[in-house]
């Protein structure tokens, strides 16, 4: 009798427990993003040197991430600091994280530390402006 019980509390528990995932990995990720865009922060304030290696895996895992938010915030995963307001305008939410994915690319493609510097600062606008209305504080 012990075990159908179980297998009904896990039936019920999976999906809670997969969107608890979710979320952890989508934090994970912004964690990554924000980790390259303090090292971009970094050389700006001459803490680090300028690197077109720097810039390249920053600009690299800043694409990524853009990609990877628009499959990592699914109906149903409401959780984490993401505001409830992501699932409410999705096309809106969409739509910036195709303006982050072409701010890397501006960043990948910038030749020299001037224009890296003002593409990571682009970068870093497109980052604020999906925080404000789709990040709980």
């Amino acid at each position: 009798m012990r075990a159908p019980a179980f297998a009904l509390v896990l039936a019920f528990a999976s999906p809670a427990l997969a969107v608890e995932a979710l979320v952890e990995r989508r934090q994970a990720g912004m964690k990554d993003m924000d980790n390259a865009m303090k090292a971009l922060g970094a050389v700006r304030i001459g803490v680090l040197p300028y690197s077109p290696a720097l810039v390249s895996r920053a600009a690299g895992v800043l694409a990524e991430g853009a990609e990877a938010m628009r499959l990592q915030f699914p109906p149903g995963s409401e959780g984490g600091k993401a505001a409830p307001l992501l699932w409410e305008d999705r096309a809106r939410f969409d739509a910036m994280t195709g303006d982050l994915a072409a701010a890397a690319a501006r960043l990948a493609a910038a030749e020299g530390e001037e224009a890296a510097l003002e593409a990571a600062e682009r970068v870093a606008e497109t980052c604020i402006a999906c925080h404000e209305p789709f990040r709980r504080r």
